[in-house]
């Protein structure tokens, strides 16, 4: 593959002398780098730590099963440097890691087995999240494009896009198609809608009423499941939406009874794909099966500010984290499926997700 250097633009970007001094100012330093070991896959996660904006200090940490210890700052111990800025995503394709830097307007390529860079794919304005959608093609979503870039994974460089209304947000394959969200934009009216896009012709073929600011989605089965903000100011219900991928029609709308939140909009399904998990300020358990969402969370966030949410395929643990205050390193908890806790683990700077591999 051919991809851009990106060591010639580190020291101007990450180490300048401004740059130093405010971070001096801030407890974000998660500690000693630790040497990175060889990665193999079913031996631990990813926790993708996003890093406070503008200060180029997004991390990857590892956390190992066997040990349940955790390896940090994995991407700067392999390759001498920091990823980027604000690292939204982290998606893994044929051993191959995908970390899309949201306010560096790239994404760094990355062999899994060392995490050494393979070079950077750009440029982008504001990239989210990226989605293979084929052998040798990938979509990668936008801030501020009302399009998803299509990128070859041969040459590393974007060779179209597809038109959309407004800016996305995740995206998520099933039944041949690409299902895209679009959050609130405050630019124009509230959004409704997500986006279906046919990933062989590279066009935008449908969109699915589901409720004002679709902020997050997730699969199981050919039930995708959509976590909408609503909106206060237009009496638009917050709440959980369920879209049938092979009718493409909505199956269940299920209300909030407030559009008390909390700081993030994040879904998770546990291993059997029965049990829904959403953060509202708190974590709440919802078995699909029911038809009324829990009165009592799972997980009480008692004033920590729940940022990250995922499930452990390997046993079904369920994966907070907390960014604290969004300067400091944050932490991750580890708890089972009733909500015992079970380890709490040391991550970076705003832990934002998990990635298995």
């Amino acid at each position: 593959m051919i991809f851009r250097d990106l060591r010639n633009h580190i020291t101007a970007i990450f180490f300048g002398l401004t740059l130093l001094t405010v971070m001096s100012c801030h407890d974000d330093d998660p500690g000693p780098a630790d040497p990175n070991p060889t990665i193999h896959k079913t031996e631990g996660f990813f926790i993708i730590n996003e890093g406070t904006f503008n200060f180029g200090n997004a991390s990857v940490s590892y956390y190992h099963f066997d040990s349940e210890e955790i390896t940090q700052e994995v991407f700067k111990t392999a390759n001498g440097y920091t990823p980027g800025d604000v690292l939204q995503d982290l998606f893994i394709h044929d051993d191959m890691g995908y970390l899309v830097l949201n306010n560096s307007g790239f994404i760094q390529v990355v062999d899994m087995e060392t995490f050494t860079s393979l070079g950077i794919i750009q440029p982008f304005e504001s990239p989210r999240y990226f989605l293979p959608v084929g052998e040798n093609k990938a979509y990668v979503s936008d801030l501020y494009a009302n399009s998803i870039q299509v990128v070859s994974l041969d040459s590393g460089e974007v060779t179209g896009e597809i038109e959309v209304p407004f800016w996305t947000e995740q995206m998520v394959k099933a039944e041949g198609r690409v299902f895209v969200n679009s959050p609130w934009d405050v630019r124009v009216d509230a959004h409704d809608h997500i986006y279906v896009l046919d990933p062989e012709t590279d066009s935008l073929i449908d969109s699915i009423q589901v409720g004002v600011d679709p902020a997050d989605m997730v699969l199981s089965e050919n039930k995708l499941w959509v976590y909408c903000r609503g909106s206060a100011e237009e009496e638009a219900p917050a709440g959980l939406v369920c879209v049938n991928t092979q009718s493409m029609e909505v199956e269940r709308t299920l209300s909030f009874e407030d559009h008390d939140l909390g700081f993030a909009a994040r879904l998770a399904f546990n291993t059997a794909g029965d049990t829904l998990y959403y953060l509202k300020n708190d974590v709440f358990a919802f078995p699909i099966i029911n038809s009324e969402l829990p009165a009592t969370p799972m997980v009480s966030a008692e004033g920590r500010i729940l940022y990250a949410l995922g499930v452990n395929p390997v046993n079904g643990d369920v994966l907070v984290g907390d960014a604290i205050d969004y300067a400091q390193k944050g932490k991750v908890y580890m708890y089972d499926s009733s909500g015992g806790l079970k380890q709490e683990i040391d991550a970076g700077v705003i832990p934002a997700g998990f990635v298995f591999y």
